[in-house]
């Protein structure tokens, strides 16, 4: 027999709640929940200053545009995105989500 686990992310405060299962536990799993059913990628003021507190190194940065314009839609073509800036690493990337 086997068994199968996974997580319960639980979204909510004193008005409402709301319950989602999944198979993995991350943060992209948590923000994916959040933005749903929305799909774009935008490089904000607000990701610029994020990216910059968690130290993405600055040859990245340098790469990238900050503005309020929609880059891509949906998560291949921000990987690809990344990707045609050269942008693989996995820490890297993992900012980048």
């Amino acid at each position: 027999m086997s068994l199968s686990f996974g997580y319960c992310t639980v979204i909510g405060n004193e008005l409402f709640a709301y319950f989602r299962s999944s198979e993995h536990k991350s943060r992209q799993t948590y923000l994916a929940l959040l933005r749903h059913p929305f799909e774009d990628y935008v490089l904000n003021e607000y990701a610029q200053a994020y990216l910059k507190s968690h130290e993405l190194a600055a040859c990245h940065l340098e790469k990238l545009s900050f503005s309020e314009q929609v880059i891509c839609q949906g998560e291949s073509a921000w990987a690809a995105y990344l990707e045609s800036l050269d942008i693989v690493t996995p820490l890297s990337v993992r900012f980048g989500d």
